[in-house]
C-alpha cells in the first residue's frame, strides 16, 4: 500500500461509481486512525489547514451537495462521479473557529436527533412484535374467551368445531389434538380448493397485452390485490393452463424473491395468476371461515417459509399448501377472534403511521440542521475571528514562498474540495 493511498484520520471517502444513483456521492469521514486504503470507485477528500475536516465532512453530506453530485453522476448503466466534479465543489468557508463552533452545534443537535430516532425505531420494532403476538394469541385461543368457557358460564350447550365441520362433510385430523377445548385440527385442502395458475409463453406476444389482469407473487406483499402489473388475453386463457380466479380468492406465494415466499393476500379483482401463486377458493359453506384462515396464514408466515423445499431457492408447492394444518375454533369464536384482531391491529397501524411520520420528520430535520449550518444560521458569528479570506491569503503566500525556494511540497493525488 503506497503512502498516496493510505487513509488518514479525518479523510472523507466519497463513492464515485455505482449502479444506483442513490449511492453515488455518499460520503463518510474517517474519525480515527486506521490502517487501510480505498477502492477504485472512491475518491478521498483531504482538507488542508484552512478547513476543519469535520466541517467539510458534514457539508458533503448535506442535501444540496448530494443533489448536485447525483445529477452530475447520472449515466446509462453505471453512474460515475468524476474527480473534477468533486474538485469543483464550492464550499462556504467561514473562519476556522466558526467552523469548529458549527461542528460542535451540529453534533449536539444530531446526537439529540439520533436518540429520538432510536426511540422511534424501538417503538416500531415493538409494534411489529405486538402484531405478531396478537396473531399468535388469536390462533392459540388466548385472545378472546373460548366458546366452551362462555357456554359453561352461561349454562348452555355448544357445538365444537369438529361437530360443525362434520355437518359440512369435512373431516378433521384425529391424530392432531388442539390444546384449546372445542377446537379442531383441519388441513387447508379440506376447507377450500387449492389451485394454481400458469405463465403463458413469453415467445407468444399474442398472449400478452389483453384485458385480463395477470397477478404474480410479487403482488402478495400487500394484504389485498387490487391491480396487476401485466395483462393477458382471452387467447392465453383458452390455449394455456392459465385461468381466471374470482374476487375474494386468497393467494399464497409459493416462491418469490426476498420475503415474498409464504406471503398471503386476498384478490379484490377477478384475475389470472402465474404458477408461483396458490389460489385458495372457499365454497359457500366454508366462506365464513375465510377471515379467520387469512389471519392464521399471516401468523403462519414464518412457519410456512420453513416448510418450503428446494435447492438454491427453496419453494413451496401445492401439496404443502393443501396440507397446512389449521387450528379451527367454533364459528362464533372465529368471529370474535377476527373482530378482536382487527381492532387491535387497527390501533397498531395508527401507531405505526405516527412512528413513520416521526421518522420522516427526523429526516427532514437532519437536512434542515445541515442547511442552516452552511447558510451561517446555526451559530452566532464572532467579529474577533480571523476572516477566512485572510487565512487563505496567508496560506497562498506561504506556498508561493516555498515554491520560490524550490521547496514545493509534493502534491497528494487526492481529490480536494
Amino acid at each position: 500500500m503506497s503512502l498516496e493511498q493510505r487513509l488518514r484520520a479525518g479523510d472523507i471517502v466519497v463513492a464515485t461509481s455505482s449502479g444506483s444513483v442513490q449511492v453515488v456521492g455518499k460520503s463518510a469521514r474517517l474519525a480515527n486512525e486506521w490502517e487501510g486504503t480505498f477502492g477504485a470507485f472512491c475518491a478521498v477528500v483531504r482538507t488542508g489547514p484552512e478547513a476543519d475536516s469535520s466541517y467539510v465532512g458534514y457539508f458533503l453530506q448535506s442535501a444540496d451537495i448530494r443533489k448536485v453530485w447525483s445529477n452530475a453522476a447520472r449515466g446509462t448503466n453505471i453512474n460515475n462521479l468524476k474527480r473534477s466534479d468533486v474538485q469543483r465543489t464550492h464550499i462556504p468557508l467561514p473562519p476556522l473557529p466558526e467552523q469548529r463552533r458549527i461542528v460542535a452545534e451540529i453534533e449536539k443537535q444530531l446526537t439529540r436527533l439520533d436518540a429520538a430516532v432510536g426511540g422511534l425505531e424501538r417503538a416500531r420494532a415493538g409494534l411489529r412484535r405486538y402484531r405478531a403476538s396478537v396473531l399468535h394469541a388469536a390462533v392459540e385461543g388466548r385472545l378472546v374467551p373460548t366458546e366452551a368457557s362462555l357456554a359453561r358460564a352461561e349454562g348452555r350447550e355448544f357445538e365444537s368445531a369438529s361437530q360443525q365441520l362434520s355437518q359440512l362433510g369435512i373431516s378433521t385430523l384425529v391424530d392432531v389434538s388442539p390444546t384449546t377445548e372445542g377446537w379442531a385440527a383441519c388441513e387447508l385442502g379440506r376447507l377450500a380448493r387449492v389451485e394454481t395458475g400458469a405463465t403463458p409463453l413469453r415467445s407468444r406476444p399474442e398472449y400478452y397485452g389483453g384485458d385480463i389482469p395477470w397477478v404474480t407473487s410479487g403482488a402478495l406483499n400487500l394484504p389485498f390485490v387490487d391491480a396487476a402489473q401485466e395483462h393477458i388475453t382471452e387467447l392465453a386463457i383458452r390455449e394455456t393452463n392459465a385461468k381466471i380466479f374470482p374476487p375474494g380468492t386468497m393467494l399464497v406465494a409459493m416462491y418469490g424473491e426476498g420475503k415474498t415466499r409464504g406471503k398471503s393476500a386476498e384478490m379484490r379483482i377477478a384475475a389470472a395468476t402465474n404458477q408461483a401463486c396458490a389460489a385458495v377458493l372457499f365454497n359457500d359453506a366454508t366462506q365464513p371461515m375465510k377471515p379467520y384462515v387469512q389471519q392464521f396464514l399471516r401468523k403462519h408466515y414464518d412457519d410456512l417459509r420453513r416448510q418450503s423445499a428446494g435447492g438454491v431457492q427453496p419453494n413451496l408447492n401445492l401439496s404443502i399448501v393443501r396440507s397446512i394444518v389449521i387450528p379451527v375454533p367454533p364459528t362464533a369464536e372465529q368471529h370474535r377472534i377476527v373482530a378482536e384482531v382487527e381492532r387491535r391491529l387497527s390501533i397498531a397501524e395508527k401507531l405505526e403511521a405516527a412512528v413513520a411520520d416521526g421518522l420522516r420528520r427526523a429526516t427532514a430535520l437532519r437536512r434542515s440542521i445541515l442547511k442552516r449550518a452552511f447558510e451561517g444560521r446555526l451559530v452566532p458569528q464572532d467579529p474577533d475571528d480571523e476572516p477566512a479570506e485572510v487565512l487563505l491569503e496567508r496560506i497562498r503566500a506561504e506556498r508561493a514562498a516555498q515554491a520560490s525556494d524550490g521547496r514545493t511540497p509534493r502534491r497528494r493525488r487526492r481529490a480536494r474540495a
